[in-house]
């Protein structure tokens, strides 16, 4: 049984809720007025989601957060905040304090159902996979260090659940990823770093699992508030792999929270510019990119191979670091065989 812890200090708001999660099969409320009595409950409770309401008199929901993550065990549970507002600020305080994504009141049940059941059936395989990997002796060396199997387990389960919620996101994921090594090694970098970047790029769009299917498939142009969610995104993915601090987990955390960010400093989510943003990140943009392009999305149709590498280099300097876009021209044959492996509707010229 998944149980979900839900405070808030309307009691009514409670009772909604509650409506709600009863329509989530295998699912159960444990309803909290108080801020206070709820961690003093989690601290002898599992529970697979949360969901905290922001202002609340007691204690402010990014407060709470904080306090939630501090419990032993409680690092991985995936938590919705509920806030009354879009305050960009406040939403990156709160997923720095661990917050893995944000509903605006009044919340829409279908959105909440679908966010709930993706984040629940992520944690429960993640808790699994790490359960099976505790006896795991099989270790592989990677950046700067001997990763064991524990890490690419849960990577390989966070792969699963994106092929289970969208095969499309998953086969561009593990694009990306091919992409990003074959940049990597034209650059040049030591063989634990292209395997740690190739490794870590597999999920670097994993946070696109709580956004709203209806704003990641809109064949039209997003609304601001669309947009926001959308590029949510990226603190997500960050918050969902920041579990543990090994080098590679640690790798992909920074690709997910920077893929987005421009060498010219007008990228999100923080604005990071030229070498602020991680190494790693930057190569990712690049290969996130041509992959993006040469693959069909509900509001246009795939650029061919030639027009998306001009596209990309048309961004040198400005969104893109020049010389590793120097680097993906180098990777055609690279990019062929990717392409082969896994397909998209994409003209190939």
């Amino acid at each position: 049984m998944n149980r979900v812890m839900v405070v808030d200090d309307h009691e009514t708001n409670l009772k909604v809720y509650a409506r709600v999660i009863t329509q989530i099969p295998n699912s159960s409320s444990n309803a909290f007025l108080s801020p206070k009595s709820a961690l003093r409950w989690s601290e002898i409770n599992d529970v697979s989601l949360v969901l905290v309401d922001q202002e609340m008199p007691e204690m402010a929901g990014v407060d709470f957060i904080r306090a939630f993550r501090e419990i032993r065990g409680r690092h991985d549970v995936p938590i919705i905040m509920i806030t009354a507002t879009s305050d960009k600020e406040l939403r990156r305080t709160a997923a720095q304090n661990g917050a893995s994504a944000f509903l605006t009141k009044p919340v829409d049940p279908v959105e909440f159902i679908a966010l709930a059941q993706n984040f629940m059936v992520m944690h429960n395989l993640k808790r699994e996979a790490l359960m099976r990997a505790e006896n795991a002796q099989t270790q592989v060396r990677l950046l700067q260090g001997t990763v064991d199997a524990k890490d690419l387990e849960l990577i390989e389960t966070l792969e699963r659940v994106m092929e289970g919620r969208d095969k499309r996101l998953a086969d561009h994921c593990k694009r990306t990823a091919l992409i990003a090594e074959a940049i990597a090694n034209k650059l040049r970098l030591s063989t634990n770093e292209v395997r740690s970047i190739a490794a870590a790029a597999r999920i670097h769009d994993i946070g696109k699992l709580s956004v709203a299917d209806r704003v990641l498939q809109k064949p039209a142009r997003l609304t601001e508030v669309e947009r926001r969610a959308a590029h949510g995104h990226a603190e997500a993915g960050a918050a969902i792999v920041r579990e543990r601090e090994t080098p590679l987990l640690l790798l992909a955390a920074q690709i997910a929270n920077s893929h987005h960010e421009w060498f010219d400093g007008n990228g999100y989510p923080a604005g990071l510019k030229g070498e602020a943003i991680p190494l790693a990140a930057r190569i990712v943009a690049v290969a996130d990119a041509f992959c993006a392009l040469t693959s069909h999305r509900p509001y246009r149709d795939a650029l061919s191979v030639g027009l998306a590498l001009d596209e990309i280099e048309r961004g040198a300097g400005s969104r893109y670091e020049s010389r590793i876009v120097g680097a993906l021209r180098e990777c055609t044959p690279e990019i062929a065989d990717v392409r082969a492996r896994y397909p998209d509707l994409a003209p190939t010229a």
